[in-house]
């Protein structure tokens, strides 16, 4: 994979950087000179980028920053740099207006018809984006509680799954992808079995233990003589 070439800011001509996927030429001699923005994106008179990438089709013209490394047009909602609607699975995300979307955290978004999320696995040389409608989940009282976990009027869920047994008025998230309600603890949408809702302590982001045994994610750690 090319190394992207770094900008000299002291070029009197213009500044030309090349990546893998497009050349991205910002004239500074222009009026409208090349423009930070936040969250790594920017713009020029001719376009819109992300890390130096152009954005296809961006408007720079009705183009904003939000949060959450989002940003919008007045046709498009952009994460990273990604138009939603060239991304999402499942049903027609274009169809969306910009301008009605709710920014909630970097995983869920909504507006008045539906909850959406969407991630993104990055691996050498190639980046995978997905996003899909969290099913039936009610966006009016919809709420994020952190670490993926979010909740409505009628469910718990964990990065758009849905979580079964969970008590809704007592849920809470703990530390580390740990939560727990009245009945139970919880590692992702995980229930873990047999854990001690009294003396149940998170040790470490993968560990957690009780007064009986120690676990590792949501399972007895082949290591405790419990087990």
């Amino acid at each position: 994979m090319a190394k992207k070439k770094s900008i000299d800011c002291k070029d009197s001509s213009s500044w030309n950087l090349v990546n893998n996927s497009a050349n991205i030429v910002a004239d500074v001699t222009s009026k409208v000179l090349f423009e930070p923005l936040s969250h790594g994106y920017s713009m020029d008179k001719d376009g819109v980028y992300f890390s130096w990438e152009k954005i296809l089709h961006a408007d720079p013209e009705t183009f904003e920053v939000l949060k959450e490394w989002y940003a919008r047009d007045k046709k498009n909602i952009y994460f990273l740099g990604k138009s939603l609607g060239v991304i999402f699975t499942g049903k027609n995300f274009s169809s969306l207006n910009p301008a009605t979307i709710e920014i909630l955290d970097d995983r869920y978004v909504k507006n008045k018809d539906a909850v959406y999320f969407h991630s993104l696995w990055e691996y050498p040389y190639v980046k995978f984006y997905w996003v899909k409608i969290v099913e039936s989940a009610d966006p009016e009282t919809f709420k994020v509680l952190g670490k993926g976990y979010a909740k409505d009027s009628n469910s718990v869920y964990y990065n758009a799954k849905k979580i079964e047994w969970v008590d809704i008025k007592t849920f809470e998230v703990l530390k580390n992808w740990y939560a727990k309600d009245k009945h139970n603890i919880y590692y992702c949408w995980e229930k873990i079995e047999w854990a001690d809702l009294q003396s149940f302590e998170v040790i470490s982001p993968m560990t957690a233990k009780d007064k009986n045994t120690t676990y590792v994610l949501w399972k007895k750690s082949t290591l405790d003589k419990t087990v």
